[in-house]
């Protein structure tokens, strides 16, 4: 690619929405933690466990889900976690119980899992070296900005119902965009051999210490930060009443 093509903000958009439509669905939900837990019926301190079961999907999906788009593409895969997270967070819209929300919440986290792990394979086709860092510095920005307006917008609505009906059309809005306008490389561009295996790319994987390092260290921070950003709004809340 001798020139980068116009065409690469249009792919950076729309995969920074795949990561910001993911935290933006699942930070929706600690504002209005304290009327759920009374609405379905659990202790408000559980409402924890409800923003976090998205992240359950990207410890057991990163990894898997990085090798099956190595060997069937990104688009296609991220494609198909975008369907089950899209479903996901219209049932959460129906969920009745702690069980049915957790349950739409973990599908949920399929969108913002494989889109972290797998999007900077398609910007790395976009964009030259000299420009990647910009473009992986906006894209992981989206996850960020993500949760911050899904917490911030959350109180503005009429009820948390009204908050998941929007969260749900956005999410649909997205996976459209992912259909119809992201192309994994430019026009004329080799695609790259497929994995022989997607186990043997993930027996490969797994076998490099730098993985392990900085697994636990997100881990620790997903923890630090799931903690503060769940429980601190349903505190507020309590406090309040």
């Amino acid at each position: 690619m001798n020139n980068e093509s116009p065409y690469r903000w249009v792919v950076l958009a729309v995969v920074s929405l795949a990561v910001f439509v993911g935290g933006f669905t699942q930070f929706m939900v600690s504002p209005w933690g304290v009327e759920i837990s009374t609405d379905l019926g659990f202790d408000a301190t559980d409402i924890a466990g409800i923003v976090l079961a998205p992240m359950i999907v990207g410890v057991l999906l990163s990894l898997p889900g990085g090798t099956l788009a190595d060997r069937f593409g990104v688009k296609k895969v991220l494609a198909v976690a975008l369907v089950i997270a899209t479903i996901g967070v219209f049932l959460r819209i129906w969920a009745d119980s702690y069980v049915l929300l957790f349950a739409s919440m973990f599908l949920s986290g399929a969108s913002g899992t494989l889109a972290m792990a797998n999007s900077p394979k398609i910007l790395s086709a976009w964009f030259k070296p000299q420009s990647l860092g910009l473009a992986f510095g906006i894209f992981m920005a989206g996850g960020g900005l993500g949760s911050t307006a899904g917490m911030a917008v959350a109180r503005l609505f009429p009820s948390y119902v009204y908050a998941f009906w929007v969260s749900a059309f956005v999410m649909l809005a997205v996976l459209i965009a992912w259909v119809l306008l992201i192309k994994e490389r430019p026009e004329g561009e080799e695609p790259p051999p497929p994995a022989a295996s997607p186990i043997a790319g993930l027996k490969h994987v797994i076998k490099l210490p730098n993985v392990w390092l900085l697994g636990a260290g997100m881990a620790f921070l997903t923890a630090a930060n799931m903690t503060y950003s769940s429980l601190l709004p349903v505190g507020l809340q309590a406090d309040k009443a």
